[in-house]
């Protein structure tokens, strides 16, 4: 079982390497380091197909709608479609040895990254989060049992998740010898891995700090039904509260398009009753709703004057200023800008936008309208699939980018 890890009681623990036996290496010894497939091996779908339904069956998971929406994504299905992409996939085959350094703050986020390297034909190093999240430990143990199958032997060996301290010496040393390294986290994360010895011909991949933003029409929400609005708020949920605003596809700068008086009452029905389900759903960390407070102290300082704050809600926390939009904002803050016409948007967006989601507005009469002028801008996708993810990421097709090409003839 791919880096099971057990108590001296012998009652299985969470399988993944602490921080004590990564440095210890033990676990070198059954890791096949530099194993690599070919990129349209069918055994990686059949054993993707199989963690899906491990998944999706698991009572436990419903309750984590990111897994859930992993199990969907690793189906048969899905995977064809995204291997479809590549017409020469017969030609490729994985790199090797792929590192990944996964967000601490994102519980799901390390699956998705792993799959690529899978579908792409590599072995892969996972490094965790060291934060506790009940889904990904539920994820990997899920991982565990479907590769412990004899239909898929191989994939235990081929696939570690660790965690390290941040300067571990054995994560550098690994690091130096890999053939591809995909890092997830904040600017100065992204820069310390960058500068770390490589393999020369290692493939890298950063995806550093990235913001996002949500356009929705205010005659839409004036015109939905209770129902429909009851869905809206469930998708903004899923877009933002659900990881707290943390994932860089959560919107924190919220376009109204209409007119004022629109505006103004599609705003008011809207967080209304997005307040109604945050009190059914929602419970913020003791210690987030302090760092909330402290993040509008240091707002209030950025814009050099007062911070106002809409206080009708105990946790949406509504901005105007829109001085603002370059600052972090997140645990249910959200700024707000007034637009009647689409043009207004590129000048607002900030260097580092990444997700555009829309309601009301079609995607692709957005991107028509204004791709001249959305330099930033990777996606355009509908409220509530802010946090799906896939194989083309920040611009980039992860399929192409982690398997080698081999020329024939």
């Amino acid at each position: 079982m791919a880096a099971l890890l057990r108590l001296k009681c012998g009652v299985a623990a969470m399988p993944i390497h602490s921080t004590k036996a990564f440095e210890v290496g033990d676990w070198l010894k059954t890791f096949s380091f530099g194993a690599r497939r070919s990129s349209d091996d069918d055994s990686v779908v059949a054993f993707l197909q199989d963690l899906s339904r491990a998944i999706l069956k698991h009572k436990e998971a419903r309750a984590f709608p990111d897994l859930m929406t992993f199990g969907y994504f690793c189906r048969k299905a899905s995977i064809a479609k995204v291997r479809a992409a590549l017409s020469d996939l017969h030609n490729r085959s994985g790199w090797g040895t792929v590192i990944h350094i996964a967000p601490s703050n994102i519980p799901v986020n390390f699956a998705f990254s792993l799959l690529m390297g899978m579908v792409a034909g590599n072995s892969n190093i996972v490094r965790m989060p060291t934060r506790a999240f009940a889904q990904m430990e539920l994820m990997v143990r899920l991982f565990d049992e479907v590769a412990a199958q004899p239909q898929h032997a191989g994939f235990g060996s081929e696939t570690a998740f660790v965690q390290s301290d941040r300067d571990s010496p054995q994560l550098n040393a690994l690091i130096a010898q890999a053939q591809g390294l995909v890092v997830w986290g904040g600017d100065s994360t992204v820069e310390r891995f960058r500068s770390l010895p490589k393999h020369p011909r290692c493939v890298e991949a950063y995806f550093p700090n990235r913001v996002s933003s949500a356009l929705l029409s205010a005659q839409a929400v004036l015109e939905i039904e209770e129902t429909a609005l009851l869905s809206l708020c469930l998708n903004f949920y899923n877009d933002t509260y659900l990881v707290d605003q943390n994932a860089c596809s959560s919107p924190n700068l919220i376009f109204w398009q209409g007119n004022q008086s629109q505006c103004e009452a599609a705003r008011n029905r809207f967080w209304d009753a997005l307040d109604q389900y945050l009190g059914k759903t929602y419970e913020l960390d003791p210690v987030a709703r302090i760092e909330r407070s402290l993040n509008v102290m240091a707002l209030a300082d950025a814009s050099q004057g007062a911070v106002q704050v809409d206080s009708n809600y105990e946790d949406i926390w509504r901005l105007t200023d829109d001085t603002l939009r370059t600052q972090k904002l997140r645990f249910g803050m959200f700024l707000e800008v007034d637009i009647k016409d689409l043009e207004q948007i590129p000048p607002m967006l900030r260097k580092n936008e990444q997700t555009l989601t829309t309601f009301g507005v079609d995607p692709e009469t957005v991107f028509d309208t204004l791709k001249s002028n959305l330099s930033g801008i990777d996606r355009i996708v509908p409220v509530g699939r802010a946090l799906d993810m896939g194989l083309d990421w920040d611009g980039r097709q992860m399929l192409s980018l982690f398997s080698r090409k081999t020329q024939v003839g």
